[in-house]
């Protein structure tokens, strides 16, 4: 687990301003190398880079989650499986204070790189793989994102462990979870049960008995990819905790 904060340097030092000059282009080189041929999931339009491969639905996400953080009046999140940092950096923006968690060495150094160029106050960055002895790892805040990542524990862990986990997720989240899985279009690979009648009833209901406490809102269709880059559409969940 590595959590990103920034250090200042002592001012005037011997040889700190040529390293921070050559630190500054190899992170650079770094970063043009990462993000080519395109960026995959989540565009990065503060740095000039405003489309990626599979952005679409990055927006309507994006409004519908603004939307239940502004109404739920969020002051801090965590957002768990954050690619580059699209809602992450977007939440810091509005005043939210916000982790975004990343697994993948490659997308952790581009959303570090984004942080470290934009010098955003309030947006952090943690390295770590998510699996169910260190879920505890996860902070509570007054919002958690969870899209598109609970059908990875499904595949990784099995059905009862992964929906242990997303329990463990809900208790850290003090007034609401933003939750998105894959859904029918998920191959047989990534061992999701059977979601009937059909997949909004099965997650709604499936989110009701896990998240004691919640009452769930259907936030509508957004655009996605299979795992063979075939768009679909998937339905994101607020849950929300009961006062």
């Amino acid at each position: 687990m590595n959590t990103y904060t920034r250090q200042r340097r002592p001012r005037n030092s011997p040889g700190l301003l040529d390293r921070a000059r050559l630190d500054r282009a190899l992170d650079r080189f770094r970063f043009e190398l990462d993000r080519r041929p395109a960026l995959d999931y989540q565009p990065l339009p503060w740095l000039g880079l405003p489309t990626a491969a599979r952005s679409a639905g990055v927006e309507t996400r994006w409004t519908a989650i603004r939307d239940v953080v502004t109404a739920e009046g969020v002051t801090s999140a965590v957002d768990i499986g954050c690619n580059l940092g699209y809602f992450t950096i977007s939440l810091a923006e509005m005043g939210v204070s916000t982790l975004g968690i990343e697994m993948f060495p490659k997308t952790y150094r581009m959303f570090l790189y984004a942080l470290q160029k934009l010098d955003i106050r309030g947006a952090a960055a943690m390295y770590a793989e998510l699996a169910p002895d260190s879920v505890w790892r996860i902070p509570s805040a007054d919002c958690v994102i969870l899209l598109s990542v609970w059908h990875h524990f499904v595949r990784d862990h099995g059905f009862e462990v992964a929906t242990e986990m997303l329990r463990q997720i809900w208790a850290r989240a003090g007034r609401v979870m933003l939750f998105e899985s894959g859904q029918s279009e998920m191959p047989s690979s990534f061992r999701l049960p059977p979601l009937e009648p059909d997949p909004v009833t099965f997650f709604t209901r499936f989110l009701e008995e896990t998240c004691v406490g919640a009452e769930i809102r259907n936030l509508g269709e957004h655009r996605a990819f299979d795992p063979a880059g075939n768009e679909c559409d998937r339905t994101m969940f607020a849950v929300i905790r009961s006062r």
